[in-house]
């Protein structure tokens, strides 16, 4: 601001504003001009001129309702009629938006700032912004409050029209690389199921994001190996039971047309406990074939100790496998032997160091290569015959203990 410029609200305007400070134009409450006229002079120089400033007020504010939950583009679409969900006794639910509108003919979302109500609460309740049918046809009209003022009415209605599920597709959530449900038993995580339906609407995240309706009344939720994962059919909670040799599909189809399902494939890869032996691959399926070859990863848990000493045996089948090879594991540095062919079904690996400083919860110790004799499914196993680790320079010793997350088909 230059001190020496004047700025004055003319006559004409005067009824409809003021100045606030040097130059802040205020407008009188309940006035309506179109315009205000102000006057600005630089009086040490004898230039004056002048500026028009339109007014734009507060016209109307309507109401518009789009489809809940809420998914991508949803905002661009009306939803006045609330539809039944497929086969199931519900109807559909909608979200309800507020806009004021100027004079100017601009408009803009108030919703935060608003509340709405509804003629046939029977019909359609408000909850908060959530227009929810209640399971009767019908009509109802929707206005909103903002500040003072009172929307225009917004008809709608629960309609017994069906809006039919399309498509069904499973999500994996928060599952590791390569869709691996990996952890102890009794490790779960928790699927997402999304619905399109013909009238363009889509529940993207169906178990979570629509409680009004039962899953079990919509879609079902199956696993193809409960020996490995099973899967809660209302939260969709998929737990871990064990290893398995393949991919499991987790299934969800839809209750009103089995001909409308989607699926996912995970790996089922137990997680060693402290203490315990990982036999195979840490992601995807536990044990993977390339040709005619296993590559069986021997890694140890021992938590936050030091690993000292091991021997651990690797139980194989020699009608189906036989030992080829064997090397030393990546993260083990010292002394190490590995014994193959001595019986044909026994891999004995040993570790030796007592200066060893290896520690973590996947210390690769080994890699046996067996070669693959037939195509049959073979269980692979084996004993921790002695493992010794330091627990701030205590040593723990464990004899005797069968591999436990290791087991696993292949």
């Amino acid at each position: 601001h230059d001190d020496r410029v004047v700025y004055r609200i003319t006559a004409e305007s005067a009824p409809c504003a003021g100045l606030s400070g040097v130059n802040r134009v205020v407008l009188v409450a309940g006035s309506a001009c179109a315009d205000i006229h102000v006057a600005v002079s630089i009086p040490s120089f004898a230039i004056q001129s002048a500026v028009r400033v339109p007014v734009v007020y507060f016209d109307y504010s309507y109401v518009r309702a789009i489809p809940f939950p809420s998914y991508p583009g949803h905002v661009g679409l009306e939803k006045r009629t609330l539809l039944k969900i497929d086969c199931t006794p519900y109807y559909q639910w909608a979200q309800a938006t507020t806009y004021a509108v100027l004079t100017d003919g601009s408009q803009f979302q108030v919703s935060s700032h608003s509340s709405w109500t509804s003629t046939a609460p029977a019909v359609i309740a408000v909850a908060g912004s959530t227009l929810q049918s209640q399971g009767v046809t019908g009509d109802a009209v929707v206005t909103s409050a903002w500040f003072q003022t009172v929307s225009r009415e917004y008809a709608m209605a629960v309609s017994p029209a069906v809006a039919t599920a399309t498509a069904v597709q499973v999500i994996f959530k928060s599952f590791a690389a390569q869709n691996t449900l990996r952890g102890p038993v009794g490790y779960e995580r928790r699927i997402g199921v999304r619905l399109d339906f013909d009238d363009t609407t889509q529940f993207t995240d169906f178990l979570t994001r629509v409680p009004w309706v039962p899953t079990a009344d919509l879609v079902t939720l199956t696993s193809s190996a409960a020996a490995g994962a099973t899967i809660d059919a209302s939260s969709g909670a998929v737990t871990l039971r064990d290893n398995y040799f393949e991919r499991i599909d987790i299934t969800a189809t839809s209750v009103c047309d089995a001909g409308t399902a989607g699926d996912e494939a995970l790996a089922a890869n137990l997680y060693p406990a402290v203490g315990d032996v990982d036999l195979g691959g840490d992601f995807g399926l536990q044990f993977s074939q390339d040709g005619d070859t296993l590559a069986v990863e021997v890694r140890v848990n021992v938590g936050s100790s030091q690993l000292k000493n091991f021997q651990i045996d690797v139980d194989i089948d020699p009608a189906v496998f036989a030992a080829a090879a064997c090397d030393q594991g990546a993260d083990w540095g010292g002394l190490w032997t590995c014994t193959i062919n001595d019986p044909v079904d026994v891999v004995t690996v040993v570790g030796n160091d007592a200066d060893s400083t290896a520690s973590g919860v996947n210390i690769e110790v080994a890699v046996v290569y067996l070669r693959v004799l037939t195509g049959a499914v073979s269980e692979l196993s084996g004993t921790i015959v002695e493992l010794i680790q330091y627990v701030d320079g205590v040593e723990e010793r464990s004899v005797g203990q069968a591999i436990a997350a290791g087991r696993g088909a292949a």
